[in-house]
């Protein structure tokens, strides 16, 4: 499973990152980008895999089903405290989903500053490998090392194990069977640093991809 970082980058332990309502706002272009993407294909369903306290996606859940996937406190939270979406308890660090939780041809699946937090992503990656194959797409984001954070590691960010640049976040994805049909930043929140690498996995036209342009940023070459 190639990682794409340069030879010596440092590394934090893995570290349990429990949601918060200060980070509600984090994100939020990327959920956004999702749901634009599920009104141009038809989807019906957002899943977000490491959905946390599922506050962003519980705010799009007037005009789509929800699924959340998490592990340990955050998904025990949504199930207490969410009771209009399918919350799924997962850990993503022990392998990918299967049977699969959700039919991946009727949704658009959101990966939020999620692989960042994964000491062994390989369950994440075969995951979306499997949406991927099955007709589906996926909206992917992880934060932009070079803007944000230590060049050679380790993360500012205690909960992050490991960050990348844009270029090496979207040749891992494509080394990894993941290569992505739009990439490229966003606003990592509300009036904030445009320092949130983008990628979307999956098939789209021409219209579909024309139209998704005005959801990033910054468009890769």
């Amino acid at each position: 499973m190639p990682l794409c970082l340069p030879k010596g980058y440092v590394e934090n332990p893995p570290r349990y990152f429990a949601d918060d309502p200060q980070y509600a706002g984090h994100q939020s272009r990327v959920y956004e980008a999702a749901a634009q993407l599920a009104r141009l294909l038809g989807k019906h369903r957002l899943v977000d895999l490491g959905c946390g306290h599922g506050y962003k996606l519980e705010a799009l859940a007037n005009e789509f089903a929800v699924t959340g996937i998490d592990h340990g406190q955050n998904i025990a939270w949504c199930k207490a405290n969410r009771p209009g979406g399918h919350w799924v308890e997962h850990d993503l660090e022990t392998g990918p989903l299967g049977p699969m939780a959700f039919d991946p041809s009727e949704c658009v699946v959101i990966c939020a500053d999620v692989i960042e937090h994964l000491s062994n992503p390989e369950g994440l990656l075969q995951t979306l490998r499997l949406v991927r194959d099955c007709g589906g797409h996926a909206v992917i984001s992880t934060p932009d090392r070079e803007r944000i954070s230590n060049l050679n590691g380790p993360p500012a960010n205690p909960c992050h194990v490991r960050e990348w640049a844009f270029a090496e976040f979207t040749a891992m994805l494509s080394w990894n069977g993941l290569e992505p049909s739009l990439a490229g930043r966003v606003e990592s929140f509300p009036g904030g640093p445009v320092a949130t690498s983008i990628a979307i996995v999956g098939a789209l036209d021409a219209p579909t991809r024309a139209a998704m342009l005005g959801s990033l940023e910054e468009i890769a070459p």
